[in-house]
């Protein structure tokens, strides 16, 4: 990662509220999340909160990212659009390829 193109990064609004990478980094680390799988579009949160596990001297844990699997209208697959987990698509036959 070349730490130059990320500058700084907030993790708590001027509110006081936290921001989602602060949490969810400190949430998967307390509950000792091993395995961090999620989709592409969360690809550029993977260096923040590497540096956010680093910073609190929690255990990094192996991140991987999937492609989205899209609907026919191309759009993010929903409820409406019926299955929408890897269970469901494997119990209708679909193979991990």
């Amino acid at each position: 990662w070349n730490l130059d193109t990320l500058g700084d990064f907030v993790i708590m609004r001027s509110n006081g509220q936290l921001v989602y990478n602060f949490c969810v980094t400190v949430d998967d680390a307390t509950m000792a999340i091993s395995h961090v799988i999620r989709a592409e579009e969360h690809l550029p949160n993977t260096l923040r909160q590497a540096l956010i596990y680093k910073a609190l001297g929690f255990p990094m844990p192996y991140f991987a990212h999937v492609s989205l699997i899209l609907a026919p209208d191309r759009s993010k697959l929903s409820k409406r659009h019926g299955a929408t987990s890897v269970g469901q698509f494997r119990e209708m036959g679909y193979l991990p390829q």
